[in-house]
């Protein structure tokens, strides 16, 4: 896998980049924490263990699919149609369970999010970029025929036939996307041949100028988090719910002036008079 390598060192620098990549709209983006981590499935980490796994990637696959649809029901999932794979690989990714799909978004500033969120200190993270136009103008026959009449390849007839179609990635959302996925502007990124890797896949597709990687500096932290807590970007708004407000709390104090107390309020003592 070939791609371009993009070093930054201010945070102008990189928002006046992220301003350029939008307006090109083509790019699809894909925050990481570790900018040495290279572009994994969960399917293709859990192969990685040698003592575990010793069937093909797609007979587990269909294993893994066939226990989660077996047991959903007890967790509320039921009314969706056990042939569409997509939906199913979908709900899987959405609750952590192994797939072949890898989680992208059409919002820069959500990808830059999750790259920078949790970055420790002196530790670099990385914004990845695709050219999502390139992997639709560069899907084979099958796949451009497939998609003609069915997008989301709700027939297991032509999800069979995509997936055996040869090497490469597509973009491949469910039909019914849940509220995260709406959104984080989500969309996936699905190699067509399970059995080799994902970065396998994708170098079939995309070329060095169709993809690129943005090095992150801690450095930059505060002021992106402060820019992205302006812009409504966080965890509770991305992750709708208390769990999504809860983690967002340990991140306030790159806002100026949120996490300061009334002058008077110097200990719980203090704290309770506020109610009286």
């Amino acid at each position: 896998m070939d791609f371009e390598q993009i070093d930054i060192t201010k945070a102008k620098d990189l928002f006046d980049l992220v301003d350029t990549c939008e307006r090109e709209k083509k790019w699809i983006y894909r925050g990481q924490g570790d900018s040495s981590w290279g572009l994994q499935t969960s399917i293709d980490r859990m192969f990685e263990d040698a003592l575990s796994y010793s069937t093909s990637k797609l007979n587990t696959e269909i294993a893994l699919l066939k226990r989660f649809q077996r047991e959903s029901h007890h967790y509320g999932i039921n009314n969706i149609g056990l042939l569409n794979i997509p939906e199913w690989l979908s709900l899987m990714q959405h609750y952590g369970a192994p797939t072949r799909l890898l989680d992208w978004t059409h919002s820069a500033w959500v990808g830059l999010f999750f790259a920078i969120v949790e970055l420790g200190n002196n530790k670099n993270a990385a914004l990845w970029l695709a050219d999502w136009n390139a992997i639709d103008n560069k899907g084979n026959s099958i796949v451009k025929d497939k998609f003609k009449c069915d997008h989301n390849l709700v027939s297991i007839e032509n999800f069979s036939e995509v997936i055996k179609s040869g090497d490469g990635v597509i973009k491949l959302n469910s039909f019914k996307q849940n509220p995260r996925q709406i959104i984080q502007q989500g969309t996936f990124l699905f190699p067509l041949n399970v059995e080799k890797t994902f970065e396998e896949n994708l170098g079939s597709t995309l070329t060095k100028s169709e993809l690129t990687k943005i090095v992150l500096p801690y450095d930059i932290k505060h002021d992106l988090m402060r820019t992205l807590y302006r812009m409504n970007i966080s965890y509770t708004t991305l992750y709708p719910g208390i769990e999504g407000f809860s983690r967002s709390l340990k991140h306030l104090y790159h806002i100026d002036g949120i996490m300061k107390l009334e002058n008077d309020i110097k200990d719980y003592s203090s704290y309770k008079k506020k109610f009286e």
